[in-house]
């Protein structure tokens, strides 16, 4: 019986991005059986893979782990002794019927072998031919498997050693799967993989996170004060803040698909850093309490009121894995009183009073098609946060980013995005620094092999540019129902 792997576990044993296994699904290198993979056809497809060396795999992680906050559980490098203890045994049980399985295949063969040879051994003059026929094909199907098992061994002992450090969960009824790494919890591996799953407080206050548990085993990171009835217990509900997984669990819980999902939220937070991106640009970075992270979709914006004076309403220019940690460009503006405020502040860090988000200019993190991203000026802000969450979530097939600036080359948002360029094989940035030329453009992208009717794209900036590039794109082809737009001033 043929041994199948979901579409994470599968790219991860193969040493590719799920937007890569996603690229083989669609061109009909790789079959699918209800969403999973046979390891057998992985292994046909990827002959040369290297089980053991995940070079792309290291790199997307590394740029996950930038864009995440510190676990307070510690690390989370590895889990505790008990989570692998009970990974262990479960695996023995996995190897005791695995061998068990193999002996009766063996023994199997073994007997087919012997009978057949019997029944040629009696003379029987028609069948004697094709007997031995079938003994020997019998023999070689067996020693075939055993010649070369080397490729077989190393995906099984690399699965195996998975299953150890991180476990899967399955949530039902989105379907969306995710690893919960070392001692991380449930809920924070959710929102490193992009899942929008209920949350409040994040500590075990609120009880917003509540989820059952259908199968599969998790541990008890630490106590809450939300108590659950004896009844919730008993059904095995928990708090996906409080909780990690020790072994493949399914979880019952309900997930936010749509800007509408979200709750209005209002959050005191305090500005952390200010840093001068040029005389008239900077980088904001604001910091909410521990206890209230904010709840948002890559490419919304949020309003902002300065307890000194002064509001503005800015798009979050970060991946929302990390709610508690969140950027904001902020350009200068004469008589602007919050851009003022900003810029000329010195001393203690402000009080900024959070609300929202709002906008509809948004991911659409179900859909593994090549992402097109154009952004002009300080537009790039939306178009950062769904680039980030788009590495995040690990969906899209490849990245295309044009970002029309005058800022001087080298900046650190320049750097960051050739960053992006430099460490995944899938990403192409082009910084450019002339007047606005959507033909131009579009010349440039069907040279760089870009199908757009393949396409989503996502376009944000000043309101005439905006226009302009829509009517350039759509003209040469691209479907409207693929087409996300946000003019800005």
């Amino acid at each position: 019986m043929p041994q199948f792997l979901n579409l994470s576990r599968a790219a991860r044993l193969a040493g590719v991005t799920r937007g890569e296994l996603q690229k083989k699904i669609r061109k009909g290198e790789l079959k699918t059986f209800e969403g999973e993979v046979a390891v057998n056809d992985l292994l046909r497809v990827y002959p040369k893979a290297e089980l053991e060396q995940n070079e792309m795999l290291d790199r997307v992680a590394m740029i996950k782990q930038r864009a995440m906050p510190k676990t307070r559980y510690g690390d989370g490098a590895q889990p505790v002794p008990k989570i692998i203890a009970t990974r262990l045994d479960n695996l023995n049980t996995t190897l005791a019927q695995t061998k068990g399985a193999l002996n009766a295949v063996e023994a199997l063969i073994e007997g087919a072998v012997a009978k057949l040879k019997n029944l040629a051994a009696q003379g029987t003059p028609i069948a004697t031919e094709t007997i031995l026929e079938i003994a020997d094909w019998l023999e070689a199907s067996s020693q075939e498997r055993d010649s070369d098992p080397d490729r077989r061994a190393r995906l099984f002992a690399k699965d195996a050693f998975l299953r150890i450090i991180a476990a899967s969960v399955k949530v039902i009824p989105s379907g969306h799967e995710y690893f919960v790494e070392g001692t991380e919890s449930i809920l924070e591996a959710s929102l490193r993989a992009g899942l929008s799953m209920d949350y409040g407080c994040t500590n075990g206050n609120c009880g917003s996170c509540k989820v059952r548990v259908l199968s599969g085993e998790v541990w008890k990171l630490r106590d809450h004060d939300y108590l659950l009835g004896p009844t919730e217990r008993d059904m095995g509900y928990i708090l996906t803040c409080c909780n990690t997984a020790v072994t493949d669990v399914v979880l019952e819980a309900s997930e936010a698909f749509s800007p509408s999902d979200l709750p209005a939220q209002s959050i005191r937070a305090g500005i952390r850093k200010i840093q001068n991106l040029d005389d008239n640009l900077l980088l904001l970075r604001v910091q909410t309490p521990r206890a209230q992270t904010l709840r948002f979709f890559a490419g919304q914006k949020i309003k902002l009121t300065l307890e000194e004076g002064g509001s503005s309403e800015l798009h979050l220019a970060g991946c929302p894995c990390d709610g508690r940690n969140l950027e904001f460009l902020v350009r200068r503006q004469q008589g602007n009183l919050f851009s003022e405020t900003v810029f000329n502040h010195t001393g203690t860090s402000p009080i900024v009073l959070l609300e929202g988000p709002s906008g509809a200019f948004v991911l659409n993190d179900n859909s593994a098609s090549p992402l097109l991203l154009i952004a002009f000026g300080d537009a790039f802000a939306p178009v950062k946060s769904i680039v980030e969450h788009a590495i995040s979530i690990d969906l899209a097939e490849s990245f295309h980013l044009y970002w029309f600036n005058d800022l001087a080359k080298g900046n650190y948002l320049d750097r960051l995005c050739r960053s992006w360029n430099d460490a995944l094989d899938n990403f192409h940035y082009h910084s450019i620094r002339t007047a606005v030329d959507p033909e131009q453009l579009i010349g440039c992208i069907a040279a760089e092999g870009v199908v757009l009717g393949r396409c989503n794209c996502y376009v944000a900036g000043e309101k005439g540019a905006v226009e302009g590039m829509i009517a350039a794109l759509t003209g040469a082809g691209l479907p409207e129902d693929q087409l996300s737009f946000e003019s800005i001033g």
